[in-house]
């Protein structure tokens, strides 16, 4: 989208501005809508990355402290892992094979140019995004004795050497705990990145609209 001519993403954006206006018409038109409900109040206060940071950090403060510890970070992620690895495990013999792991659901975003919305994304960003490894790199990655399977403890550890590179990340004063403010600072990037992510792919599906691409 961001090589487009001017005068394609001029139609593009108008594109995009007149599908949302149909959209929210639409809403208040249909039975019942007459505007935001309690429904509709509930949900936004709910994107709110403030409010989001606030239930997130009361879930992980487990001793209430007002920090969260590694440990306390880590005790989520290792048990999504473990139900994660349950998931994938097609024939349950606790280990997965390759094909089991390339099984696994994926995001689809149609048949978008997935190249030109990653150059939109870190045009917007004014940065480089980090290169996303092949599926069957994490794998072997994962794979620590090189056998071709990937049993339930050397996938837990992949998880939690992940976590850990998060919780550095969100550690941004790198004192071994997070506070609030470190991780409201966290949620708003991630909220700001997938909005970034969002009106790109929006954009490049109207540009493949508008020229039959």
């Amino acid at each position: 989208m961001r090589n487009q001519p001017p005068l394609v993403r001029t139609l593009v954006s108008s594109i995009i501005a007149i599908s949302a206006g149909v959209a929210v018409t639409t809403a208040l038109a249909a039975p019942g809508g007459h505007g935001p409900g309690k429904g509709h109040e509930r949900g936004s206060k709910m994107k709110d990355p403030e409010v989001r940071a606030e239930k997130m950090f009361e879930r992980l403060d487990a001793d209430g402290s007002g920090v969260v510890t590694i440990d306390e970070f880590m005790n989520r992620p290792g048990n999504r892992a473990a139900r994660h690895f349950d998931r994938l495990d097609a024939n349950e013999d606790s280990s997965l094979s390759l094909e089991e792991f390339l099984d696994r659901p994926r995001r689809h975003d149609g048949d978008i140019d997935r190249d030109a919305v990653r150059a939109c994304v870190e045009e917007a960003l004014g940065e480089a995004l980090p290169e996303r490894p092949e599926p069957e790199a994490v794998f072997a990655d994962m794979d620590a004795n090189g056998d071709g399977a990937v049993s339930e403890d050397e996938f837990l550890d992949a998880a939690e050497s992940r976590a850990s590179d998060r919780f550095a990340r969100v550690d941004a004063d790198g004192d071994g705990g997070i506070t609030l403010e470190e991780l409201l600072a966290a949620v708003e990037t991630r909220a700001s990145r997938r909005d970034i992510r969002r009106q790109c792919v929006e954009e490049q599906r109207a540009a493949d609209e508008l020229t039959g691409g």
